[in-house]
Order: structure tokens, then C-alpha cells, then sequence
């Protein structure tokens, strides 16, 4: 009876131990998989790091040449501004000099 006892535990046990065995298979089948998902995960990744690396390079060249354009515009506005007051302080005094003009012939005639 105790042999009996002992065969039917010991079976016991060999069943479970299979069935972990066979859970584990499945685990493992598992892991390849993910571990296969990951690496194409990162091969991805990889590809969008150096694909976005030449777009920020390429907009950080057009930021760059925005600027300097901006940059020259603005200095050629100073000095268009700069003219501008000149030419209206020119144009006040040949005003002035022709009122003057005007005011000098009615006295002549």
C-alpha cells in the first residue's frame, strides 16, 4: 500500500513536472518571438534616428540661412531708413529754399 501511495506521487509529480515543461516550451517559444519583435523594433528605430538626423540637419541649415537673410535685410532696412530721413530732411530744405525763391521774385516784380 505505501509502494502504491508512493507510485501514485511519484506520478503525480511527473505529471506536473511535464506540464511545466511543456509551459515552459511555450514560454520560451515566446521569448524568441519578442526577442525577434524587439530587434526589428530596433532596426526601426535605428532607421528613424539617422533618417530624422538629416532632416534636422537640413532644417537647422534652413533655420541658419533664414537668419543670415534676416539679419541682411534688416541692415539694408537701417540704411534705406537712414537715406529716407536724409532725403526728407533734403526735401524740407530745397522746400524752405524755394519758398524763399518765391518770396524773392514777388518782391522783384
Amino acid at each position: 500500500m505505501e509502494n502504491d501511495k508512493m507510485f501514485d506521487m511519484m506520478t503525480k509529480i511527473y505529471s506536473k513536472v511535464c506540464d511545466v515543461e511543456s509551459r515552459l516550451g511555450g514560454v520560451e517559444t515566446r521569448l524568441d518571438s519578442l526577442e525577434t519583435r524587439v530587434g526589428s523594433l530596433e532596426n526601426t528605430v535605428t532607421h528613424m534616428e539617422v533618417e530624422h538626423s538629416k532632416k534636422f540637419d537640413a532644417l537647422f541649415d534652413g533655420y541658419t540661412a533664414n537668419t543670415e537673410a534676416i539679419e541682411k535685410n534688416r541692415i539694408a532696412i537701417e540704411k534705406n531708413g537712414a537715406a529716407i530721413e536724409n532725403n526728407t530732411q533734403a526735401v524740407h530744405i530745397l522746400t524752405e529754399k524755394v519758398h524763399n525763391h518765391e518770396v524773392h521774385l514777388k518782391i522783384v516784380e
